[in-house]
């Protein structure tokens, strides 16, 4: 429900949408607008499965590639965008990212920020500061995150600063196991 509440104010071309929302017996699900072909998760461990091992690149390599490179903007957008709602993500990683390939040939691929099922509302005036245990992926928590005390976007920020050091590494030809 909380998914819904935080989807159904979010539009943005970074954003998925949300569609509809149904319960079936004991389970509530939601529809979401586009289907993705994979997540940022998968889509770098392809590129990274073309780039460490130096091979010759084909052009579906290139423009996925390409993609990834376009993507950081796209990211920050996306959650400039979710902050001036008033929103907190809390769980940005790379499963909670989605992609799409793009129907159209010059842009290759489509990114999506997904997920908000534990996201959180602030008003303006509380500095957007959360006190309560959120879920939280060790990986891309910010310590203020790890160690359970209040924090802010800023924590939003910083994972996404981890999502985005990830992605340089892939495309400077290293593997994620690096970092």
């Amino acid at each position: 429900m909380n998914e819904v509440k935080h989807l159904n104010k979010l539009r943005h071309s970074h954003i998925v949408q949300l569609v509809g929302s149904y319960i079936q017996g004991r389970t509530f699900a939601v529809l979401l607008y586009p289907v993705a072909d994979l997540d940022l998760k998968d889509f770098m461990q392809e590129i990274e499965n073309v780039l460490v091992p130096h091979r010759t690149i084909d052009y579906g390599s290139f423009m996925a590639i390409a993609s990834l490179g376009r993507f950081f903007k796209c990211l920050a957008s996306a959650l400039g965008y979710v902050h001036s709602q008033t929103t907190k993500h809390l769980d940005i990683k790379p499963r909670n990212i989605l992609i799409k390939r793009s129907r159209d040939v010059i842009f290759g691929y489509q990114v999506y920020l997904a997920d908000f099922g534990i996201s959180r509302s602030f008003s303006p005036t509380d500095h957007s500061q959360t006190d309560a245990w959120v879920g939280r992926t060790a990986k891309y928590c910010a310590p203020e995150v790890h160690w359970n005390e209040s924090h802010g976007r800023s924590a939003d920020v910083f994972s996404m600063g981890c999502v985005f050091l990830e992605m340089q590494t892939v495309l400077c030809g290293h593997p994620l196991d690096d970092l």
